[in-house]
């Protein structure tokens, strides 16, 4: 399923904003948020030099495969844009990880997910640092819980020495698509 497309500001609503919008855009910018945090936190331990590395040669990856990677943002009022970069999104942040260029992949994704989300869908919203702070506060609850240490979550940077895997099972959020947006646009529908 699809994220919904940006919603501008429908005086038809109470609030200009269809019901449950703040917290659908709460648990959507929480899961791209988690995402590039678990991400980094598996990386994080082999360095700021290392870290480099891995950017440069991932983000050329990235900049070369437009088709597979959500590498622009869509225009905002585009549905079928916007579909398609949610869709190349969601289905990166669901990637496990096996080296640290798939970790940069799955951060780039992930931030860009969330770019999307607070530049357009969120951009005007009077509730935009609410929903910012309460996504961040999903984050670190759900961290606090799961992973103590980032060195628990390490990958080894040889594959093919052994165990890439994770060491501990992740935490992370369960992909949110919990809404959709009908063809006008005008309502949200819950699943």
């Amino acid at each position: 399923m699809s994220d919904p497309p940006a919603v501008p500001f429908n005086p038809c609503y109470p609030s200009g904003y269809p019901p449950k919008f703040s917290q659908l855009m709460t648990e959507k910018l929480a899961y791209f948020i988690q995402t590039a945090t678990r991400c980094s936190a598996q990386i994080r331990p082999d360095g700021l030099d290392k870290v480099e590395e891995y950017w440069r040669a991932a983000n050329s990856d990235w900049n070369n495969d437009p088709i597979a990677n959500p590498t622009v943002l869509p225009p905002m009022e585009n549905h079928q844009e916007r579909t398609i970069f949610f869709d190349k999104c969601n289905k990166i942040c669901e990637l496990t990880p096996q080296t640290p260029l798939e970790c940069i992949r799955v951060i780039m994704a992930a931030n860009n997910g969330a770019e999307c989300l607070m530049s357009q869908d969120l951009y005007g919203h009077p509730e935009f640092a609410q929903i910012v702070a309460d996504a961040n506060m999903l984050v670190q609850v759900s961290s606090s819980e799961v992973v103590e240490d980032p060195e628990d979550v390490k990958i080894d940077v040889n594959p093919e020495h052994g165990a890439s895997q994770p060491t501990r099972p992740r935490g992370d959020f369960d992909r949110v698509d919990e809404g959709s947006w009908d063809e006008g646009h005008d309502t949200i529908s819950y699943n």
